[in-house]
């Protein structure tokens, strides 16, 4: 009798030395990006492949390698898509940027910026002096508007 194989055409699972099994999703480029943990079974890891494999398909995959670039990092390129702006608002978005936003959170991976850590950053401006609450409030808008292009620009999965 002929033996029973299957080919995954979503990505791969192997058997690590450690009895544990690694599962790895094939992306549109080609390239296999493996789960972010192991699996005790293969059964597992085949639901963790086929959930992927449905999330890429409808569009929901975001790489976790993507939300790695610090916000810093990706406030230079945003700022630098912001084509026709008025000198104004690129020297506003600029002020923000400086002065009130990446001091608190340019070194912090996108991927790691959640609401908790949001409302930390907002809740030590509105601690401080300076600046008002209005400043406050345009550098929290500016910031989830970076935000919410890193989402259509699939670096992140959700807006914090």
């Amino acid at each position: 009798m002929a033996r029973k194989t299957s080919r995954r055409t979503a990505g791969a699972i192997r058997r690590l030395p450690s009895g544990r099994y690694q599962a790895r999703i094939r992306t549109d480029d080609g390239r296999l990006h493996a789960a972010p943990k192991t699996f005790p079974t293969k059964a597992e890891a085949d639901r963790w492949l086929a959930a992927v494999a449905t999330d890429i398909a409808d569009g929901r995959w975001v790489d976790p390698e993507a939300g790695k670039v610090t916000l810093a990092r990706y406030a230079q390129h945003w700022l630098h898509c912001k084509n026709g702006l008025a000198p104004k608002t690129l020297e506003l978005y600029e002020y923000l940027l400086s002065r009130l936003i990446l001091p608190g959170l340019g070194e912090v991976s996108l991927a790691s910026i959640n609401p908790s850590r949001v409302r930390d950053w907002r809740a030590d401006l509105l601690k401080a002096d300076r600046p008002g609450p209005v400043t406050i409030a345009k550098a929290y808008r500016t910031l989830s508007a970076m935000m919410a292009t890193a989402v259509v620009d699939g670096v992140i999965s959700r807006n914090p």
